[in-house]
């Protein structure tokens, strides 16, 4: 074998045993760490094993503020440049995310099942597109959107399943510590249509956000709009039927 070809194996098998050795579970950690800092997450996760390629997690549990969950299979973490790629998985559907120097956090997800923290909302499957929040500005934009298999409004009629999407804006609450989320709602079903402006303001010392908005909403024959008020773990609605 030639010089050249013994410095070239030999520089393929110090790379493989850099990959090997590098300190994937500590780099996950500290990225994990981060976006539970700047979002208010509680994450927690049953067993971890890592490999060459980043690090996997069983049965993660992730809490925001506000009590929505969401449970997870399986998440494969793998440190990149200065942050993190992962992909999480359940049995209802699937996520991405990616953390990069900046701080930038950028997520996509497909049909997840997540535990709203709404004892009107229920359980939702989700779908983002095109979301990015900054761990460093806690500012953040989007478009989610939401399968509710029942949305407890208090409207005559019975409305069955509820679609709700809505681009969204997140920034730093003003005045004072917390976030405010703001929401241009749309909502459709078999007997419902609906949209306007949904505010959710969350600070340290609320267990839960506050909600404020009006969204004008068609029920069957039934016009009107609804004023949405209380905090997001116990939402108020007030109906006010349009002028004949």
């Amino acid at each position: 074998m030639s010089v050249f070809w013994k410095t070239l194996v030999g520089l393929g098998l110090f790379v493989l045993f850099l990959v090997w050795r590098f300190p994937y579970e500590a780099a996950v950690k500290r990225s994990l760490y981060q976006i539970s800092q700047a979002t208010g997450a509680q994450i927690a996760w049953d067993g971890e094993e890592a490999g060459p390629l980043g690090v996997e997690l069983r049965n993660v549990r992730v809490r925001m503020p506000g009590n929505s969950r969401v449970e997870l299979t399986r998440a494969t973490l793998r440190p990149t440049f200065g942050g993190l790629s992962a992909t999480v998985h359940q049995s209802e559907g699937s996520a991405s995310l990616t953390l990069d120097r900046s701080r930038l956090l950028s997520i996509s997800a497909r049909s997840l099942k997540v535990s709203t923290g709404s004892a009107d909302l229920g359980d939702a499957l989700v779908t983002v597109k095109n979301f990015t929040y900054s761990l460093a500005t806690l500012e953040g934009k989007g478009d989610i959107g939401m399968v509710l298999p029942r949305l407890n409004v208090p409207l005559p009629i019975p409305l069955g399943g509820v679609e709700l999407g809505a681009p969204v804006q997140i920034r730093p609450a003003r005045p004072g510590p917390g976030s405010e989320i703001l929401a241009e709602v749309r909502l459709s079903g078999e007997n419902l249509a609906g949209a306007g402006s949904v505010e959710i303001r969350s600070a340290p010392d609320q267990p839960s956000p506050l909600l404020a908005g009006v969204l004008d909403m068609q029920a069957g024959n039934i016009k009107g709009s609804v004023g949405l008020g209380g905090t997001w773990a116990k939402p108020t609605w007030t109906l006010k039927p349009a002028s004949k």
